[in-house]
């Protein structure tokens, strides 16, 4: 693999790569179209590979290697949980390569924990370098169902599938590739909850619900005194859009009694994505004096937010996990969501969440009103919320997820694995 990438990061190797695949292209097409592909922006030579090295590069002989595709860099879910993955595996002595096709403000965040970096826009199509790449890997971890036109061309019998869509899963299957086929192709399947793991099973048998790792958030205030007069902060993370259900729970709110208005302070953060959708949003929440709609926020001052409120809302129509709820639970916040939202296959209605049957107005407005007449039991229903954080999506708890699938799939590979893996379930 290292010498593979030395290659990749000498110049002319990749030039004299292009030239001959042009020249190849060439020889293949009418005398008329040549002149178009090598001026057009699509060309083959305009894809060169942007390779970047940690600072702090681990040398090993006899390290495993795990090649991670992913389908962007920015600092969003998907990528996040990516992250995690390559942490846990470079804790347990992985070298990690990630493929990208566009690069993002995350591609620090893997070089600070000691991967290797390759940005490519080919990365998901035919000519992937990951195709090369699975050949000197142990192992290819592709995240998201983005990475599906890629897996129609891998051969390796080590690769992993990491899954975080619900809906979008039946798109994919209707857009004219084989899903059935490409699941039963790959080593394994992991659905990040169980909302995921439901939508995945119409289409594979052999699924692992591994979950996600999350790094904690201190809260900075004192959540004990719930019971108290003060107005509940909630707050309402996501892009403004129609299937993050923001002007459903706004009116929700207006619903409830006068006296439970008077109770709770509820904050739309995001980026207005449906611009539409928004107007209809903002002029909804200047009827109501206990809604507040706020601009964009940076991932820290998103974290300082959470950090400083009682609690988050999701009132999402489809959401496949919810990072947001998720920091919410580690910071001790109380989560109020539906079933429509993945983390809710983690958590209990009244016990460690209050969880609506459905995101409707109506049924949000119940329970909304529900936790606001609870409000003393927050404590109790935070630290429940708390110990499944620790359970499912800590940092260590995942790690050891990800390393006893990572060891079981290495063994079955070399013929050695002595225990069957477990089946990760999550409490319902």
């Amino acid at each position: 693999m290292e010498a593979y990438i030395r290659r990749l990061e000498t110049p002319g190797m990749v030039r004299s790569t292009t030239r001959r695949i042009l020249k190849a292209v060439q020889t293949l097409l009418p005398a008329r179209l040549v002149p178009r592909i090598f001026t057009s922006q699509l060309a083959l030579g305009a894809a060169v590979p942007q390779i970047y090295r940690p600072v702090h590069e681990r040398k090993s002989q006899n390290e495993r290697v795990l090649t991670l595709v992913s389908h962007e860099l920015s600092p969003t879910g998907a990528p996040k949980l990516a992250l995690q993955v390559a942490r846990a595996c470079l804790k347990d002595g992985w070298k990690v390569v990630v493929l990208s096709p566009k690069d993002g403000t995350y591609r620090d965040q893997f070089l600070n924990h000691g991967a290797t970096v390759i940005v490519d826009p080919r990365t998901l199509g035919r000519w992937s370098l990951a195709r090369k790449l699975e050949k000197l890997s142990d192992a290819v971890l592709c995240n998201t169902i983005a990475t599906a036109g890629l897996i129609r061309h891998l051969r390796s019998k080590a690769v992993i599938w990491y899954i975080h869509e619900t809906k979008y899963i039946n798109t994919v299957a209707k857009s004219g590739i084989d899903l059935r086929a490409l699941l039963r192709q790959v080593a394994e399947i992991w659905a990040s909850s169980p909302m995921v793991f439901d939508h995945l099973v119409p289409y594979a048998e052999e699924l692992k619900i591994i979950g996600a790792g999350v790094d904690p958030v201190r809260s900075s205030v004192d959540t004990s005194g719930s019971a108290d007069c003060k107005p509940l902060r909630l707050l309402v993370l996501g892009s403004v859009e129609v299937r993050k259900g923001q002007l459903i729970l706004a009116q929700a709110c207006a619903k409830l009694s006068p006296q439970q208005q008077y109770q709770i302070e509820v904050v739309f953060f995001g980026q207005e994505l449906e611009p539409h959708y928004a107007n209809e949003l903002n002029q909804f929440v200047t009827r109501l004096p206990m809604l507040r709609r706020q601009g964009v926020l940076l991932p820290e001052q998103a974290l300082q937010e959470l950090a400083e409120a009682d609690g988050v809302v999701i009132p999402s129509i489809d959401e496949p996990l919810s990072l947001v709820a998720v920091e919410a639970m580690s910071a001790g916040k109380i989560v109020i969501c539906s079933q429509s939202c993945g983390i809710a296959g983690y958590l209990e209605d009244d016990v460690s969440a209050f969880i609506a049957d459905h995101p409707s107005v109506d049924k949000l407005a119940a329970t909304l009103a529900r936790a606001i007449d609870a409000r003393a039991d927050w404590p109790r229903m935070s630290d429940n919320a708390y110990k499944v954080y620790e359970q499912w999506f800590s940092p260590a708890a995942f790690a050891c997820r990800v390393s006893e699938a990572m060891d079981g799939i290495t063994s079955r590979q070399a013929g050695t694995q002595l225990n069957p893996q477990p089946h990760f379930e999550a409490r319902r």
